[in-house]
């Protein structure tokens, strides 16, 4: 089965991690929560032997994922990491929807009107 998504929601990304992770997360969208093993995910990103070490893993991998993920997708990513004694063993994404719609607080408007105003205002002057 495949995954549907669109195109822009993957088009800043420039870490062939941050996609596949997306990709994986976008599957349990209507959840917005995934709890996958490190050896899943080795295995679902081909990581072979790079980044044996789970600091390593983190660092490179899943948090450079995630912060594409949230700056370039529709989706706001966090995660945890899961100890079965004191090896990390699984990595749990939450995940949620961004809100769509952006409003403008009204100190901006209020900001940019007056800056215009006072542009015009200079401008008219400087031809009387």
């Amino acid at each position: 089965e495949f995954t549907k998504y669109s195109l822009s929601d993957i088009a800043g990304m420039s870490s062939a991690y941050a996609i596949r992770i997306y990709e994986l997360l976008s599957q349990y969208r209507s959840i917005g929560k995934r709890e996958i093993s490190i050896e899943s995910l080795r295995g679902m990103l081909e990581l072979g032997k790079r980044y044996p070490l789970s600091a390593d893993l983190k660092r490179w991998v899943i948090d450079t994922a995630v912060d594409q993920i949230n700056e370039h997708s529709p989706l706001d990513v966090s995660y945890e990491q899961i100890k079965t004694g004191r090896k990390v063993t699984h990595i749990q994404f939450t995940f949620k929807e961004k809100s769509k719609s952006i409003e403008h607080k009204p100190e901006q408007n209020n900001f940019y009107k007056s800056y215009y105003r006072f542009r015009d205002c200079k401008h008219h002057n400087q031809f009387r």
